[in-house]
């Protein structure tokens, strides 16, 4: 039995096609490969499964899954969140995803 969480990112959300959903299963997709290549994080759902939305790709840095089975509380200093959002939006522009990376909070509905 799994729970509710929410997710927070720093970077970019890209929706994931039909076709990607294999390649994300397998960690095959090419922007997860790129991102691990570059020593930042991904995490991918279908983050509402009774919605109309399918599945969605956080690039970037992850800041934590929260709820009652992941973590509770984080504690990032100033000086970490400019320079992660400084090296993620290098990378996102490098990827050729031209705007720059944003603060993600993201519900994920257990299912």
């Amino acid at each position: 039995m799994s729970a509710d969480s929410t997710v927070i990112f720093y970077g970019a959300q890209v929706a994931v096609s039909a076709e990607d959903v294999e390649a994300c299963e397998t960690r095959q997709h090419p922007l997860m490969k790129a991102a691990k290549a570059a020593g930042l994080d991904t995490y991918w759902a279908d983050f509402i499964p009774d919605d109309t939305a399918q599945h969605e790709l956080l690039i970037g840095r992850r800041w934590g899954i929260f709820g009652p089975e992941d973590s509770l509380e984080a504690h990032i200093e100033r000086g970490t969140l400019n320079l992660t959002m400084e090296n993620v939006d290098a990378f996102l522009a490098a990827i050729g995803l031209v705007s720059p990376g944003k603060l993600i909070v993201r519900f994920h509905q257990d299912q």
